[in-house]
């Protein structure tokens, strides 16, 4: 609830008990590396996602967590391949949504559009993947192919804000 209602600090120190038991569960260290993570604290984070991805491999938040606390924090290159890695390797789409994230934070937006047709792949029937390549051509300056794919997300969901006032602002 601390987490939701955006008061990470709280969340911290409600944690923090169960993290001082023997062996915290996996649901307590990601969620305490989560808001480790919100709280602007990269390397803990890292640590707390990477105990949580160890004690259940097969969690994706777990591995994604993990990924963008590495990439945030003191070894973006392999956290960028981590999040590569998690992205290719699943269905589920956090893990494309913030490796997007990251490239277009570098500016690499060549890479970016590659990941967005994996996540088109993998939800076609949403509108988040033509959103974020609109804003990439956007970025680029390709305003008529921004249009374009804004246009895309609307006829998917013609009531999804964020296309909606993106193609305001074209």
């Amino acid at each position: 609830a601390y987490l939701r209602s955006g008061e990470p600090a709280k969340a911290v120190e409600t944690l923090d008990p169960l993290l001082e038991s023997p062996r915290p569960d996996a649901r307590t260290l990601s969620l305490a590396a989560s808001a480790h993570l919100l709280l602007g604290d990269a390397v803990t984070a890292q640590a707390l996602f990477h105990r949580a991805a160890e004690s259940n491999p097969a969690d994706i938040h777990d591995r994604t967590g993990f990924a963008v606390a590495r990439f945030l924090g003191e070894d973006p290159d392999n956290g960028l391949s981590a999040l590569e890695a998690v992205s290719s390797d699943t269905a589920a789409t956090d893990a494309d949504l913030a490796l997007v994230s990251a490239l277009v934070g570098r500016r690499d937006y060549d890479r970016a559009l590659k990941v967005i047709d994996r996540l088109q792949g993998k939800s076609p029937g949403r509108p988040e993947a033509p959103h974020l390549r609109a804003q990439v051509m956007a970025l680029r300056g390709d305003l008529p192919a921004a249009r374009t794919s804004y246009e895309k997300a609307l006829a998917i969901d013609p009531q999804f804000y964020p296309s909606i006032d993106g193609l305001a602002a074209l």
